[in-house]
């Protein structure tokens, strides 16, 4: 959807990225949103349920080869959050803490899963990301947009909370940089922001994930697991935070200091998530089947700029149709790696819940 709120706090990146002079808010158009400056059109895309607000080509010389949300993307309903993904979304909603009162921001925000089951929580909400694979049922639930998360396209102080998953391991130096400072941008004084993602350091308990990662590459090697996906998954990680100093430089920079933290020692999910999922998705639900599916769905880049509008939507997604008598033994999965945070958060590694404040 496209609320009356998105368009109130819209602001031309193309303006902003070319230094015309001035951020000239963006005006409603038949359609989509219009820059009264620059007289760029932003058209509102798939019913009107989300706007392309991305800056011009060649504005940033780095762009993020790969789009997780392909993966994720399905044409049935919208799944429930399990596994990681409910560790995610338990760890953001305790820490940030969204309101009713909240104007609150998904910055990264893939095919806006996240968004979807974040809505009871809050009260404004938007997602943006650059891809636009978005699923069915956050474009017509809640406002989201097509844009670079390293030049928002909203005007100052637009938000009280903003939280970002799984997206700083995907930029460059200057585009870590550029994003949390974007972030802090749109950010109110004293606003919230929840990042999860990580330094590449690691504690000694992270030695059992290494294991289970020897021992998946050797099944997939034998066959008895397809681990090709996630290889894909992570195949565009730049991974430019080296330690926690680094990390607190960028954040000094950004204009945040650290409100919160709790880090991510897995056990119990290597254990459920990276090893029994595989072995049973491959061999009780069809893992040649998937990759034969794999192989002839048509990939696209999540940046492309080919004069069209893509919306995404001929991805297919990886994960094999099952029926709903699997969520529960998922949720006892999902309980159990709570585990890892509740006995080992404490434990300085790679992996981390961060919760900011903006100074």
């Amino acid at each position: 959807m496209i609320s009356e709120y998105l368009k109130s706090v819209l602001q031309c990146p193309a303006c902003r990225a070319q230094a015309n002079g001035g951020t000239p808010k963006l005006e409603p158009d038949d359609e989509g949103m219009r820059c009264p400056s620059c007289g760029r059109l932003f058209p509102a895309l798939a019913e009107r349920g989300y706007l392309d607000l991305r800056p011009p080509a060649g504005t940033f010389e780095s762009l993020t080869e790969y789009a997780e949300d392909a993966f994720l993307y399905r044409t049935d309903a919208i799944r429930p959050l399990f596994l990681s993904a409910r560790i995610k979304m338990d760890m953001m909603l305790k820490m940030l803490g969204p309101s009713s009162n909240d104007r609150i921001l998904d910055i990264g925000c893939g095919n806006g899963r996240f968004l979807y089951f974040t809505r009871p929580s809050c009260g404004q909400l938007v997602g943006i990301d650059a891809g636009a694979h978005f699923a069915p049922e956050p474009m017509a639930t809640v406002d989201l947009a097509r844009g670079d998360i390293r030049l928002l396209p909203f005007e100052d102080a637009s938000f009280d909370k903003a939280y970002s998953l799984d997206v700083l391991e995907h930029l460059d130096e200057e585009g870590v940089d550029a994003m949390l400072a974007e972030a802090r941008r749109v950010l109110r004084s004293g606003g919230k922001l929840f990042l999860y993602s990580h330094v590449m350091m690691s504690s000694r308990l992270a030695a059992f994930q290494r294991g289970v990662n020897k021992t998946v590459r050797w099944l997939d090697k034998r066959g008895l697991v397809d681990n090709a996906p996630e290889r894909e998954r992570k195949s565009d990680h730049q991974n430019v935070l080296r330690s926690y100093e680094q990390l607190d430089d960028v954040l000094v920079r950004a204009g945040f200091r650290i409100a919160g933290i709790r880090y991510y020692n897995v056990v119990f999910k290597a254990i459920f998530e990276d090893l029994m999922l595989p072995l049973v998705e491959h061999n009780f639900f069809g893992g040649a089947k998937k990759r034969e599916d794999r192989e002839k769905a048509p990939h696209h880049n999540g940046d492309i700029r080919d004069g069209d509008i893509h919306d995404g939507h001929d991805h297919v997604s990886t994960k094999p149709e099952v029926g709903r008598w699997v969520h529960a033994p998922l949720l006892v999965a999902s309980q159990l790696m709570k585990l890892d945070v509740m006995l080992f958060g404490r434990v300085r590694t790679g992996p981390f819940f961060l919760l900011l404040e903006a100074v």
